[in-house]
């Protein structure tokens, strides 16, 4: 399991260590409206994700990463997991609003798409965001990610993104 480093961020492979403060950030109001069908995590849901990036960790070389600040603050999430209906790989992140417009997020999921295509030579990658969802929509944009269709799902529509291998144009290190 790799570690990914930036010139701000460690990311570390989700691990034991890091459930209550994933927990706490995905009960936050703010950040739970927009992940997991805007439900708040429950302690088995958090652990079923942790079982999941574990075994695609072992499996395919990815799965969710913890994102640390330079001082070792968790400041949140980021990752890939395969869509289970489609087998498409799905791009996933969640920082803490006390973060939110300095550039976290955006660097924590650089290095996450450069590992992606150049370490794992993955063909593409999706995500997801709700429409209302601006500083996301802003973020899948910024990285390269192209708006490809709308779904509609149970808890309202979704704007889906994609990037290929093909179009990435490598990040440089912030």
């Amino acid at each position: 399991m790799r570690t990914l480093t930036t010139d701000r961020l460690s990311l570390h492979p989700f691990a034991e260590p890091e459930v209550d403060a994933f927990l706490s950030l995905c009960r936050l109001d703010r950040v739970h409206q927009y992940l997991w069908d805007g439900n708040p995590l429950v302690d088995l849901q958090a652990r079923s994700l942790l079982a999941e990036s574990d075994r695609t960790f072992d499996d395919h070389g990815f799965g969710l990463w913890s994102v640390f600040d330079l001082e070792k603050t968790y400041i949140g999430f980021t990752g890939l997991r395969i869509i289970a209906e489609s087998r498409r790989i799905e791009l996933l992140f969640g920082v803490t609003p006390d973060v939110w417009g300095k550039g976290f997020a955006t660097e924590a999921v650089l290095a996450i798409v450069d590992h992606a295509f150049d370490i794992l030579g993955l063909p593409s990658l999706e995500a997801s965001s709700h429409p209302s969802n601006i500083r996301s929509l802003r973020l899948l944009e910024r990285i390269g990610m192209a708006s490809v269709r709308s779904e509609q799902t149970a808890v309202g529509p979704l704007h889906v993104f994609s990037i290929k291998r093909s179009s990435h144009r490598r990040s440089p290190r912030q």
